[in-house]
């Protein structure tokens, strides 16, 4: 191919077709992409198409220390298969990867669609990775790295054991942006969204997790995340056969902010099971989730709850079973009577909290945003110390009124 004859900083332009073959990029800083880089047209995405023959080798593969400057743009990539990385195998390569569609890949052991290992730290932005197949980490699976992910959507992946859409694994820094993460599935295992396990740091930014489903962490499985943060975000419709419909969360500080939680299912937990980690939930709406056991959060460790709504979750809004959970001007259905605490849990309801009907826009079609006359408006707090802990600390310019509003939305006229 003519990666082999390219100099650096060489544009090779790629025509619509079907190309049988494995593309290596050998280290090489180059710009390799269909006709979309010109036209951007994404018909030109799906009509260059890269088949890597299923013959036991990744349909691409940056492994020789290629940085940003190598970059891959406009292709559809498919029927690649091995052990690891069946579309893309990443390792200790950092390249940038735009506009491709990952389809129908398979690794026997870990990342059907992408696999990332190494100390590699690539982007990847404007990709549809689907129906890609592997024991662990079927969309996208990354050990030993970083990466950032933009404007994604990974649907329709399927795993073994751990991670239908993204697996996370021994990472330093994971970002997720502007995304989508929709009906991935796990066989037996957990993570049916997202699985992530020994990360040290991990932000997700208006990310949709939805309709995926697992034995535990139907849409999350947080084990063990040093330092999570998600915002302005949605989780909805997960199912985990056993805890956290929505999320599962286990060691860590975990932190939910203006994110909205609903109609998630599990055994335990419907909205958030959370065990042995801190939980930290800001601005956010849990409404509508079931479980046999608290369908709202089920918290086994120390939780803080403000400017949140939690409400007509079935079998329970809040369970405390041990360690402490702080109420601040949050609306919780039935009020502090709803919380089941356990012989080792404590409650500490302070300022602000009410039990009033939140007045939704329209929850029977999920519109959980704010009604003109809703008590939840300018009912929050901006800032509160506690015993010289800040438990809240939001900039005048992130809300629109005199305080901040309760929820995952901030009403807007």
């Amino acid at each position: 191919m003519a990666i082999d004859t390219s100099l650096i900083g060489d544009t090779i332009i790629v025509h619509p077709g079907i190309y049988y073959e494995n593309i290596y990029f050998n280290g090489r800083e180059i710009v390799l992409s269909s006709l979309f880089l010109l036209s951007n047209d994404e018909a030109d995405i799906c009509s260059t198409r890269i088949n890597g023959l299923l013959n036991g080798r990744s349909v691409v593969a940056f492994k020789n220390g290629e940085s940003r400057k190598t970059v891959l743009i406009g292709f559809t990539l498919e029927d690649g298969y091995t052990d690891y990385g069946g579309g893309i195998y990443i390792r200790e390569a950092s390249p940038t990867l735009e506009h491709l569609h990952i389809i129908a890949n398979r690794a026997d052991r870990t990342g059907g669609g992408i696999y990332i290992t190494g100390e590699a730290n690539p982007i990847i932005s404007f990709v549809i990775i689907e129906r890609n197949l592997a024991d662990v980490g079927a969309g996208i699976s990354a050990r030993y790295s970083s990466f950032t992910l933009n404007d994604a959507l990974v649907n329709n992946n399927s795993a073994g054991t751990a991670g239908g859409g993204i697996q996370c694994s021994f990472t330093e820094n994971v970002f997720i942006n502007n995304s989508i993460i929709s009906n991935n599935d796990i066989f037996s295992g957990q993570g049916g969204g997202i699985y992530l396990r020994d990360v040290s740091y991990i932000s997700l930014n208006n990310v949709s997790v939805t309709s995926n489903r697992a034995f535990q962490g139907g849409g999350l499985h947080l084990g063990s995340v040093h330092d999570f943060h998600m915002e302005n975000s949605i989780i909805n419709n997960n199912v985990s056969d056993a805890q956290g419909g929505g999320v599962f969360s286990a060691g860590g500080i975990h932190k939910f902010e203006t994110t909205l939680i609903f109609g998630n299912t599990a055994s335990k937990g419907g909205g958030i099971d959370c065990v042995t980690a801190t939980l930290l939930l800001e601005n956010v709406t849990v409404c509508g989730n079931e479980a046999e056991e608290t369908g709202g959060v089920y918290v086994f460790g120390n939780s803080t709850i403000t400017n949140s709504i939690i409400w007509g979750n079935l079998n329970g809004e809040i369970e405390s079973n041990s360690g402490q959970i702080i109420v601040l001007h949050s609306d919780i259905k039935n009020g502090q009577d709803s919380i089941k605490v356990g012989d080792n849990g404590q409650i500490q309801w302070l300022e602000g909290n009410v039990n009033i009907e939140p007045k939704f826009v329209n929850s029977d079609s999920s519109d959980f945003h704010l009604s003109t006359d809703s008590p939840c408006i300018n009912t929050g707090i901006d800032f509160y110390v506690l015993d010289g802990d800040t438990l809240i600390d939001i900039s005048p310019g992130r809300f629109k009124g005199d305080e901040p509003d309760m929820g995952a939305f901030e009403f807007a006229e």
